[in-house]
């Protein structure tokens, strides 16, 4: 069984948070001196563990998620009691002694089926990306409130809270956590009503009625039997159609007891079969998708703050391949970094440069004859690419792009073509000319984290994104951008 990562992200997450506001910059976070761990992830979540024991964040994501619980709670308390009352308002809404039958069935269950439908609406069009809505902001809110008051707004608490409700209340993770959560205030407001309706039957005697002016007494006949349908299946009483004609308006039962009886078992019927029993299915279903997102939650590495974050914890690692060796005769180094076996290509892998100008065409000049694909510049070349790179489906391939071009659609569908059932065996080559963006470090920055995002969305790891200066004079070297 693989171990439950989702607090060490969620730490790392919480982390990200801190150090991207300034409202936190008081928060004096220590950066460790040797992170450890296969891939970048494994680095940012060793990081975050060793810079969160500094100000014990650990516990306070645990602090928010206690406090997150007990509003939710207290929210179903409040659901309960407004669920007994609504029941006890729409019983004295009628007649004397006499309830119409169809208002109060309406009553206590047409909202919740309403906001059913709506909950349905919003999962079927709902973006993984989309933050949820009025309920998650509403208990985030109350509990940064709860939050600020005992740790001020500034403070460790405060930004443990947002981080955690950042993560909570967005992706598959948020939907199916506010979903979970969703169903128990609703569900708790329909057995409050269910509550207050057994005992408004124990303790006092009703007639069901009904009325109309337009419709025909068929109509309600057809009406209450197919409402009956599914109650009926789980054993509850109905009202036979002479009992459904005498409940009319002014009407009068030949058996005014059974005909209460039938009613009643109706209307608990209808409760428990329209309104509790699928609420209790999708919350034990949102459950279960809430463990699994949870399981599945990754950290955006394609982030800037991660992108930068790599060129921190996994630096240069080694030299490879001279464009254009040094006259001077300067050695060149061996070194042997810790991750260059993960992160550099094998040595036999295909190399294919996609829309490289001649100057970046010399990143494939140590390439033997036998693994360069050449450089694709238009839709034939794509085809013919597409086919070799499918032929050769077993031998890593690096892709070769320029990082003084932006990625777009067209060529995002290209590498995805390219990358398809072999995600694992492919490395995207950054190549850069030196002294370029010498003057626009940050726009370098921001084309670094748009093709790391392309690569994210290609399936290409992001150890296996891969930056290569091509230095006009001497040399080409390749490390981790």
């Amino acid at each position: 069984m693989m171990p439950d990562k989702f607090n060490d992200r969620l730490q790392a997450e919480a982390i990200r948070h801190i150090q991207e506001s300034e409202a936190y910059a008081a928060l004096a976070l220590r950066e460790p001196a040797h992170t450890s761990g296969q891939g970048l992830e494994q680095h940012v979540l060793d990081r975050a563990r060793q810079m969160g024991e500094d100000v014990g964040l650990g516990a306070r994501l645990q602090k928010t998620a206690e406090a997150a619980k007990k509003v939710a709670f207290g929210a179903m308390a409040l659901l309960f009691c407004l669920g007994a009352l609504a029941a006890r308002q729409a019983f004295d809404g009628g007649q004397q002694g006499s309830v119409n039958f169809f208002w109060l069935l309406l009553a206590l269950l047409g909202v919740n089926t309403l906001m059913l439908a709506l909950w349905a609406g919003g999962m079927a069009l709902a973006s993984r990306k989309a933050k949820t809505g009025m309920l998650g902001q509403t208990l985030e809110w109350m509990v940064a409130y709860w939050m600020g008051k005992l740790g001020g707004k500034n403070g460790a608490d405060a930004a443990a809270a947002q981080a955690w409700f950042a993560v909570m209340n967005a992706g598959a993770v948020g939907r199916w956590n506010l979903s979970r959560l969703s169903h128990a205030l609703w569900l708790s407001y329909l057995l409050g009503g269910s509550t207050m309706i057994l005992l408004m039957l124990a303790a006092r005697q009703y007639d069901f009625i009904w009325e109309t002016t337009i419709l025909s007494e068929s109509s309600f006949q057809t009406l209450t039997q197919t409402l009956a349908a599914l109650p009926q299946w789980f054993g509850f009483s109905a009202p036979t159609p002479e009992q459904i004609a005498a409940s009319r308006i002014g009407g009068s039962p030949a058996n005014a007891e059974a005909a209460r009886q039938a009613w009643s078992g109706l209307l608990l019927g209808g409760m428990l079969t329209y309104g509790i029993i699928p609420r209790l299915l999708l919350l034990a279903a949102s459950w279960v998708a809430y463990g699994r997102a949870r399981a599945a939650f990754r950290l955006n590495l394609a982030r800037p703050y991660y992108v930068r974050l790599k060129q921190k914890l996994i630096p240069a690692t080694r030299v490879l391949g001279v464009v254009d060796a040094d006259e001077d005769g300067r050695p060149q180094a061996d070194p042997e970094p810790q991750q260059a076996q993960e992160e550099t290509p094998p040595t036999q892998s295909c190399w294919l440069g996609v829309e490289l100008d001649n100057a970046h065409m010399a990143a494939g000049d140590g390439v033997s004859e036998a693994f360069n694909l050449g450089n694709v510049l238009d839709r034939e070349g794509q085809h013919a690419a597409l086919q070799r790179a499918q032929a050769l489906k077993q031998t890593p391939l690096v892709l070769a792009v320029s990082l003084q071009r932006s990625p777009d659609r067209g060529l995002k569908r290209f590498l995805a073509q390219l990358t398809e059932g072999r995600k694992s065996l492919t490395w995207l080559e950054l190549c850069e000319t030196a002294g370029y963006f010498d003057q626009d470090t940050q726009g370098r920055d921001i084309r670094i984290c748009d093709w790391h995002q392309l690569a994210a969305e290609c399936g290409i790891e992001p150890q296996r994104v891969v930056h290569r200066v091509i230095g006009t004079h001497s040399e080409g070297e390749m490390k981790h951008g």
